[in-house]
């Protein structure tokens, strides 16, 4: 997974924006959102969505509570 380093790391305050591939042609790697498409599903669902992210020896445990969908165009770091 990647980060945008002019956003937050992993347990700072702020919005970090971290990106990564939902599939890749090599069997499990680069795969870290695969299962991202799923969330919405599972959260109108009333399923509880943790992510763990890590930085360094620290992992950072995230709930999602939302989601929305961005064009490409709308885009932003903020």
């Amino acid at each position: 997974m990647g980060h945008i380093p002019i956003t937050p790391n992993p347990g700072a305050a702020g919005n970090g924006w971290f990106f990564g591939h939902l599939e890749s042609p090599i069997q499990n790697e680069g795969n870290v959102f695969a299962r991202l498409p799923q969330i919405p599903d599972l959260l109108r669902g009333g399923e509880d969505v943790y992510i763990i992210a890590e930085a360094g020896d620290q992992q950072y445990l995230y709930q999602v509570t939302e989601t929305d969908l961005l064009h490409e165009d709308d885009l932003r770091v903020y």
